[in-house]
């Protein structure tokens, strides 16, 4: 599960491919949520094909980027109700940044 839309980083990169790698769940705190992005599809391709242990000779890994999301316990609404990964993957495409994000 990933989405898709272009995020223009402070550094200037675009990227276009984003999952979420963590999902933490701080009881009465908070929920924190990993975000790693890539600059397309075929960049998460290689990382997967890496741990895989499809890659061989020397890797070359592609740009990545990471951010730490932190949703107050206050903020969860229905997060924790069913499906956590669609829940917060639909959370994730409601915050400015990712406004408009596709599901890939």
């Amino acid at each position: 599960m990933a989405i898709q839309i272009e995020v223009k980083k402070d550094n200037g990169i675009v990227l276009n491919y984003h999952h979420i790698a963590m999902v933490t769940i701080e009881v009465n705190q908070c929920i924190t949520l990993l975000i790693r992005s890539y600059l397309d599809q075929e960049s998460r391709q290689y990382t997967k094909d890496y741990a895989d242990g499809k890659i061989e000779g020397e890797p070359t890994f592609p740009y990545t980027d990471a951010e730490y999301i932190t949703i107050d316990w206050k903020d969860i609404g229905n997060l924790l109700n069913g499906d956590i990964m669609t829940n917060v993957y639909n959370w994730l495409k409601n915050q400015p940044e990712y406004t408009g994000a596709t599901d890939v």
